[in-house]
């Protein structure tokens, strides 16, 4: 607390200690080079200073400041009131400042979460409208032909049904990750350990996913794949993969997507290289590592939305196996996924690599 006197000189007749601390909150102490601004992130004159204005005798609450100093930002909130009585001299008021730079982060931080959330919500409605009308659409068809003349040809069918296949896989991936938003990384590390063959997953899974690449004018092909045992969620494995082919075709559409899957042997214990490639529009060097963090979506040319999740899960769920994923750009343009997995020959087992691995 500090004790000004009401009349132009503003005096200080009293400081406790604890203002002591903050004595560039003072006006006629040097800043030197630190800028001061208010909520609106203007420059504060002089004569607008708590005790500037404390010395005119205007009494105020939560007075906010923002002091840019060396090591970071402090928000300091100032409060005056009158003293009564006589006790000074002369006409006084009490001034008293807060650091509520903590608050205001908190503020700021949760002011950020709902206003994501309000957009992932937005995007989300967006994204299943799209399949979800598409099969409608198709289903009414259906209908209608069904009551012409009761029957469809073989071919038409099956391309119908291979249309609500793909559109039923959107609404799954979506769906899958907007359960998994809230789930506590505890609850996303919960793993179901069984045993097989990594490239058999790798291969099925580019197989069902054909038919979505071919709609997004991408050729989708399997490069390498090394048969590869061990011991993975399988369920958690295949929705690393998945959120990885759905990304690639949303951001390489009419690009080549590749994947490839390698042994890699060492003495600390064996790894599976998982690496998805496309040629798309790539991510920008200062969003690498941010692409992973729940929400954020790098700035992409054109209309190309997502939910700022898939990439987040895929993180959560690689280093629940002690995994790694890392973002490097593909030579000629666009992004390479790479998945390291380490290999568990048994279902509990806990090697030197895959602790690494767990650090990444």
């Amino acid at each position: 607390m500090v004790v000004i006197g009401v009349r132009p000189d503003a005096p200080v007749l009293h400081a406790n200690p604890a203002s002591e601390a903050l004595r560039f909150i003072f006006v006629d102490e040097p800043r030197g080079a630190v800028r001061v601004t208010d909520g609106q992130d203007l420059p504060v004159p002089d004569h607008q200073w708590p005790c500037a204005r404390a010395s005119r005798g205007e009494a105020f609450s939560d007075l906010r400041l923002f002091f840019h100093l060396p090591n970071g930002k402090k928000c300091i909130s100032a409060h005056a009131v009158p003293i009564a009585g006589d006790a000074f001299g002369g006409p006084a008021m009490a001034v008293t400042f807060e650091d509520v730079t903590a608050i205001v982060e908190q503020a700021h931080q949760l002011y950020e979460v709902t206003s994501g959330r309000d957009e992932l919500m937005a995007v989300a409605a967006h994204e299943l409208r799209s399949p979800l009308s598409t099969l409608q659409l198709i289903l009414h068809r259906l209908a209608l032909a069904m009551n012409k003349d009761g029957r469809l040809s073989p071919e038409e069918l099956t391309r119908r049904v291979a249309v609500m296949r793909r559109q039923t896989e959107r609404i799954h991936v979506l769906v899958q990750n907007l359960l998994d938003m809230n789930m506590r990384k505890a609850e996303l590390a919960t793993l179901d350990y069984e045993r097989f063959d990594l490239c058999e997953l790798v291969n099925d899974l580019v197989e069902r996913w054909c038919d979505q690449a071919n709609q997004a004018g991408c050729e989708l092909r399997v490069s390498v794949c090394e048969s590869t045992w061990g011991y993975w969620d399988r369920l958690r494995v295949e929705q690393v993969l998945t959120n990885l082919l759905a990304n690639a075709l949303k951001y390489g559409a009419g690009a080549p997507v590749e994947v490839s899957l390698h042994r890699r042997d060492a003495p600390g214990g064996s790894v599976a290289r998982l690496v998805v490639a496309d040629g798309g529009v790539g991510v920008p060097e200062e969003h690498r590592e941010k692409i992973f963090e729940r929400y954020h979506r790098a700035p992409t040319p054109g209309k190309v939305k997502g939910l700022g999740l898939g990439l987040y899960i895929v993180r959560e769920i690689v280093r629940a196996h002690r995994g790694t994923i890392r973002h490097e750009p593909r030579p000629g343009g666009g992004s390479m996924f790479i998945v390291d997995l380490p290999v568990r020959e048994r279902e509990h087992e806990s090697s030197k690599g895959a602790e690494e691995g767990g650090n990444g």
